[in-house]
């Protein structure tokens, strides 16, 4: 399967026939922060790994792959920008550095404190600075197999903005982050912006990438079977294709795989609350951390959102909210805590189930997946309908996390606690 407006010729690489192939790549620039968005499974890990030499474009042929002096005859004709950035990395002029995430850290065996790694890397002499801006000072004592995730997050950032490269490369940097956090990240990021360095990121928060790039790339096509990579926009018109789920081709418009819904019409003071629940004051105590709550309420037919910091007692919040926890004191005997059936997805999640999505969801609710409604309000648009014969234990964090929230929505509850 491929859009109908490009030629096989255009593939930059395919894994195999029938496969996923990739049409086209992002033009990096000396100096300027390339900025990725789309949806999940649409080709921005394969670009990275092009970038860092991790794949070696096919341009299509998995059976007989060019040599690189094909690759670069191919170039020449695109853009020189990208001619001047593969024959750099070819000839290893230049050093690439990628952030890891925790999964990778591990399966190389990659253990220790995290102050001896970040020394052990520090090409720069900014590791002071660096640990102070990402706030990595209070755990430089820390063994990497004790840390939470954000903590990990912000450690392997500032792994690799301590080295001297030529490439410096986020995948998803804001993960697991606050707000602030988030912010910090974004500074450190386009600080390696230099005349003789290329910075690419990919981030589904759209206010860090924006922040964060000189230019956008959209990537879009039909997830898992095929991605095109946009030309370069600015930050704001790449926000905006990607925000309106269009992209312009010639005089015709591509639709990619995402698509925003319009907001309902009604107003919020039009809508009447079906029940109010209030809580009490209440506190608990958890090792070293002790969280206290003033009496607070919600109502049913609204989304409420908890904001804060991380480490702050979101999570502790919600699991009160759930039954998991139980709190040490209740101020305020008029008011108790109030009890739901609660459907409850957590941040962390791990696939074990070793059989097929469809036989998770029978497993769990065999109705649900027979409601047309919720076919379509839940299924469809998170993308499960397309995993239904693929083995929970094989999925990546994304479609973990798709499927974690079509399990928390398609139960019977009256409360649903998302985090």
């Amino acid at each position: 399967m491929r859009p109908k407006y490009l030629d096989e010729n255009t593939i930059i690489h395919r894994y195999s026939p029938g496969e996923y192939k990739l049409y086209g790549l992002p033009v990096p620039k000396l100096n300027q922060v390339l900025g990725l968005v789309g949806s999940s499974l649409i080709g921005k890990s394969v670009v990275f790994d092009i970038f860092s030499r991790k794949v070696i474009p096919n341009l299509g042929r998995p059976e007989n792959p060019p040599t690189w002096e094909e690759i670069f005859e191919y170039l020449k004709g695109s853009n020189d920008n990208m001619y001047n950035y593969f024959t750099r990395l070819v000839q290893d002029q230049v050093k690439v550095c990628v952030t890891q995430d925790s999964k990778i850290f591990a399966r190389r065996g990659l253990r220790g404190i995290v102050g001896e790694l970040l020394d052990s890397r520090d090409e720069t002499g900014m590791k002071a600075k660096i640990c102070s801006e990402l706030g990595l000072n209070q755990i430089l004592e820390r063994n990497l197999v004790h840390m939470s995730s954000g903590e990990f997050q912000r450690f392997s950032i500032g792994l690799v903005a301590i080295q001297k490269a030529g490439v410096y490369i986020f995948e998803q940097p804001s993960n697991f982050l606050d707000v602030k956090q988030r912010h910090k990240a974004a500074q450190v990021i386009r600080s390696l912006s230099r005349p003789d360095s290329y910075v690419m990121v990919a981030d589904n928060d759209l206010s860090v990438l924006g922040y964060v790039s000189d230019y956008i790339c959209c990537l879009y096509g039909l997830r898992g079977a095929y991605g095109v990579v946009s030309l370069p926009l600015s930050v704001r018109e790449g926000i905006n294709v990607f925000l309106n789920g269009f992209v312009q081709i010639g005089n015709s418009e591509e639709s990619p795989a995402y698509e925003v819904k319009k907001a309902s019409n009604v107003h919020a003071e039009e809508l009447e609350p079906v029940a109010r629940y209030k809580y009490p004051s209440i506190s608990i105590t958890r090792g070293s951390f002790k969280l206290k709550l003033n009496e607070g309420e919600f109502t049913a037919n609204q989304i409420t959102v908890i904001l804060g910091e991380n480490g702050t007692g979101k999570s502790t919040f919600i699991q009160m909210l759930a039954g998991f926890l139980k709190p040490d004191t209740v101020v305020g005997s008029a008011i108790q805590m109030p009890k739901f059936c609660v459907s409850y997805k957590a941040q962390k999640i791990k696939p074990y189930f070793p059989l097929s999505v469809r036989d998770l969801l029978n497993q769990n609710f065999f109705d649900a997946c027979q409601d047309p409604e919720f076919m379509l309000y839940v299924l469809e648009p998170l993308g499960i309908i397309d995993l239904m014969k693929r083995r929970v234990i094989d999925f990546i964090r994304g479609q973990v996390q798709r499927l974690a929230l079509c399990l928390c929505l398609g139960k019977h509850a009256d409360l649903f606690l998302i985090e």
